[in-house]
């Protein structure tokens, strides 16, 4: 089974990275319910993205962490790191989030969101500042409450173009 595509990005990453952005929570407090705490993680695993922070990604990835496809979490930070070091810029728009908590104890939620990202030249002219390559997803992750944080533990993931964000 062929993983990559032609283009900067690997599917499997895309996902992964889209999915975590989306769906991981870099802190759980007492302050909110699951929820708000969810959607309040986003713009903070955000940040990890465009700061290229691998570990500060790889905080919200479960240690028990596995995909439907296999992929482990150690697969997981070996794409990140590979991806966060190619040149140019991340930049990720999401829409569409949909939180379910599904266990009464409030320690497992589903999380289905649609995203579009885009990597983008970081030079002087516009040329370089267009985007270079851009996806688009819809994702389901489950996340699951470990030591006090919303951890990533498993996601699925399909392709829908950039038509299907609209």
């Amino acid at each position: 089974m062929r993983l990559c595509r032609v283009g900067l990005f690997c599917l499997p990453f895309s996902a992964l990275l889209l999915s975590f952005i989306l769906l991981t929570v870099s802190a759980c407090t007492k302050q909110g319910t699951p929820e708000e705490e969810i959607r309040k993680s986003i713009d903070l695993v955000a940040g990890s993205v465009r700061e290229k922070d691998v570990k500060a990604f790889m905080d919200a990835v479960s240690r028990d962490y596995r995909d439907p496809s296999g992929l482990e979490r150690r697969g997981v930070k070996g794409m990140i790191f590979r991806q966060f070091m190619a040149p140019g810029e991340l930049k990720l728009f999401v829409r569409d989030v949909a939180i379910e908590v599904v266990e009464q104890n409030g320690t497992r939620a589903v999380v289905e969101a649609r995203i579009f990202l885009v990597r983008a030249g970081t030079g002087e002219s516009i040329a370089e500042t267009l985007p270079t390559d851009a996806e688009g997803f819809r994702f389901r992750v489950v996340m699951g409450l470990e030591e006090g944080r919303w951890r990533a533990r498993s996601a699925e993931w399909e392709a829908v173009g950039l038509l299907g964000l609209i």
